[in-house]
């Protein structure tokens, strides 16, 4: 699938030193930008919000995995869940960086949100780490 936009109307970056960790296999929120506000009177526009980070995981499951989504008002972006980070290597810190883009989105207020998780197994635990994240949403109108 190609989807073509036009110029960049906006860029928003967000960053966060700090070390967050989670362990738990349900979604929740690891970032959140907005509301967003799109003028009455402008064209339905794409989103791209790009999540850069340090990660790693461990714990003692065989497979670990950290997985990531992205939301614009609650739908899931393109392409949907995506590993950002895995066994291989898994307790050595890495930089890594996903793109997701958003449905057309036209006036109003809109929220973007990063949710993550660790990939359930029936044995063993995981944690995902993350620190030095950065968040950049852009419009492209």
């Amino acid at each position: 699938m190609f989807v073509f936009g036009g110029h960049i109307d906006f860029v928003i970056v967000d960053t966060d030193s700090s070390d967050r960790t989670t362990g738990s296999t349900e979604w929740h929120e690891l970032a959140a930008l907005g509301p967003v506000v799109v003028q009455a009177g402008s064209e339905e526009d794409l989103f791209l919000l790009t999540l850069s980070g340090s990660t790693y995981c461990s714990g003692t499951a065989a497979n670990r995995a950290g997985v990531v989504r992205a939301l614009a008002d609650g739908k899931v972006m393109a392409p949907g869940e995506v590993s950002f980070d895995g066994a291989v290597g898994a307790e050595l810190r890495q930089s890594h960086s996903h793109q997701f883009v958003s449905e057309r989105l036209g006036e109003g207020e809109h929220n973007f949100k990063i949710q993550w998780r660790v990939f359930a197994l029936p044995t063993g635990t995981t944690t995902f780490h993350m620190s030095h994240r950065i968040l950049t949403l852009m419009r492209i109108g």
